[in-house]
């Protein structure tokens, strides 16, 4: 299991803050900053959703926001839901 590692020049910049001092960290797409530990959830910062605000240990974590994206996909799938349902309707029509 890999850790959280801190943002430094070595491992790069917070991408929330921009810190290099060590203080916010980062794991994949799992983003722990303590600038922002006062963001509130769904809150977008830099293109980055607070997932979950403080609770009392200093960081919000935060995640790539992928709202459009998401909301998109669902409406496609909700389209081709729509779609065969209508067609399930019309067999239905024409057996009787």
């Amino acid at each position: 299991m890999s850790r959280f590692l801190p943002t430094t020049k070595r491992n790069g910049a917070c991408e929330i803050c921009e810190d290099l001092s060590g203080r916010c960290r980062r794991k994949d797409d799992l983003h722990l900053c303590m600038t922002f530990a006062d963001a509130l959830q769904g809150e977008v910062i830099q293109g980055y959703k607070c997932l979950k605000p403080d609770s009392g240990k200093g960081w919000a974590t935060f995640a790539l926001d992928n709202t459009q994206q998401w909301n998109e996909q669902q409406h496609r799938e909700w389209q081709a839901r729509i779609q065969s349902r209508r067609e399930e309707q019309a067999r239905h029509a024409t057996r009787r």
